[in-house]
């Protein structure tokens, strides 16, 4: 696979997780079980958004678009700052070198 499919790969399986995750939540009756599915999803969507920001650095890459939706049940980020953008570029540069 190419550095390209691989994420679209990862991106496509990680989709199916959250999806899954979700059906899933309905289903959970413990207050502590639901914190522990909800954590998950918060970090299956923290990868997913890594993943765009890896892709978009790749060579060639012809997909500009914006990361994925923040799904229902959470929350915006807050405003960022310039050094937390930067810092988060600088994130993406160094998860690009693998």
């Amino acid at each position: 696979l190419s550095r390209q499919e691989l994420l679209r790969a990862l991106n496509t399986m990680l989709d199916h997780v959250l999806h899954r995750l979700m059906a899933l939540q309905q289903d959970i009756p413990k207050a502590q079980d639901l914190e522990t599915v909800n954590r998950a999803k918060q970090n299956i969507r923290g990868f997913k958004n890594n993943i765009h920001c890896m892709a978009q650095l790749l060579p060639g890459s012809s997909e500009r678009t914006e990361p994925p939706p923040i799904g229902p049940g959470t929350s915006p980020s807050p405003t960022p700052t310039p050094d937390t953008f930067q810092r988060r570029l600088e994130g993406c540069r160094f998860l690009h070198g693998y």
